[in-house]
C-alpha cells in the first residue's frame, strides 16, 4: 500500500512524468489494437487467397491442360501419401467479355475458372460462398416433419431421381447411410455431407414395412449465396459509377 501512496504523491508534483506514463499507456495500447487489427487482416486475407488458391498448385505446360488429370493427382498421393489432405482439378481458361452499357460496347478480360464441385470444398473455403439447392428440389422430394422419428415424403416430382429409385408420397425416411434420421434438417445434412458419393441408402418406413431403397445423388449445382451476391452487385455497381466518370 506504501508503494501505490508513494507513486501518488510524487506524480502530484511531477505533471511531466505523469504525462509521460499516460502517454506510454497509450501508446502500448493502441500498438496491441493495431496489432489484433492486423493478425486478423491477415487471417482473412489468407482464407480469401485460399478461396482461389490451394497451397501447392501444380501447372501444365500446354494450352490443353493434362489430358488426366486423376491419374495426375494419383500419382501425386503415391509420392507425397499422407502430407497431401486434399486435391482438387482446376481448370483456367482467359478470355475477353464485351457487353452493351448505354450504348457504349464495353470490353473487359476475364478469367474463367471451372471447378469439380464435389472436391473444391475440401482444398479451399470456396463453398462458404455457394449453396446447393435444397435436397428436396435435387433428388425430386419434398419432405415434412413427422410425429414420428423421421421425416415423411410429402410429394415425388414425376420422373426425378426419387421418382425412379421407387419412392412414394407417405413413405417414412427413417434412416440414411446407416445413420438413424430424426427430421428433415438431419437428412438435409445427410445429404449435404455425402458429396463423394453417387447413391444414398436410405431406411423407409412403409404401411408397416422397413425397405431399403437406393437413390441416386445427381451432380450437385451451386449458386451464390445471399452475401456473395450482394458482392457481386456492389461491384457491378462500382464498374458503372467508374464508367459514367470516365465519360466525357
Amino acid at each position: 500500500m506504501y508503494k501505490l501512496q508513494l507513486c501518488l504523491r510524487y506524480l502530484r508534483t511531477r505533471w511531466i512524468a505523469m504525462a509521460s506514463i499516460i502517454s506510454v499507456m497509450l501508446g502500448v495500447a493502441t500498438m496491441i489494437v493495431v496489432n489484433s487489427v492486423m493478425a486478423g487482416f491477415a487471417t482473412e486475407m489468407r482464407e480469401r487467397i485460399h478461396g482461389i488458391l490451394a497451397d501447392i498448385v501444380v501447372e501444365t505446360h500446354t494450352l490443353d491442360g493434362d489430358p488426366d488429370a486423376a491419374a495426375r493427382m494419383q500419382e501425386i498421393q503415391e509420392v507425397a501419401g499422407n502430407y497431401v489432405e486434399a486435391m482438387t482439378a482446376t481448370v483456367e481458361v482467359y478470355g475477353m467479355i464485351s457487353f452493351k452499357y448505354r450504348g457504349q460496347v464495353i470490353t473487359r478480360p476475364v478469367t474463367l475458372i471451372g471447378i469439380d464441385p464435389r472436391t473444391k470444398g475440401a482444398v479451399s473455403p470456396l463453398v462458404t460462398n455457394l449453396t446447393s439447392f435444397t435436397s428436396g428440389r435435387r433428388v425430386g422430394l419434398a419432405l415434412e416433419n413427422d410425429t414420428h422419428p423421421g421425416c415423411r415424403i410429402a410429394a415425388v416430382l414425376e420422373g426425378s431421381p426419387a421418382d425412379t429409385a421407387g419412392l412414394h408420397a407417405g413413405d417414412l425416411i427413417t434412416g440414411c447411410n446407416g445413420f438413424p434420421v430424426a427430421d428433415t434438417k438431419a437428412l438435409a445434412s445427410r445429404l449435404k455431407n455425402s458429396t463423394e458419393r453417387s447413391t444414398l441408402d436410405l431406411a423407409i418406413s412403409r404401411d408397416g414395412q422397413s425397405l431399403a431403397v437406393q437413390l441416386p445423388i445427381p451432380s450437385p449445382t451451386w449458386r451464390l449465396t445471399a452475401e456473395a451476391r450482394e458482392h457481386r452487385r456492389m461491384m457491378v455497381e462500382l464498374e458503372q459509377r467508374r464508367l459514367e466518370w470516365n465519360q466525357p
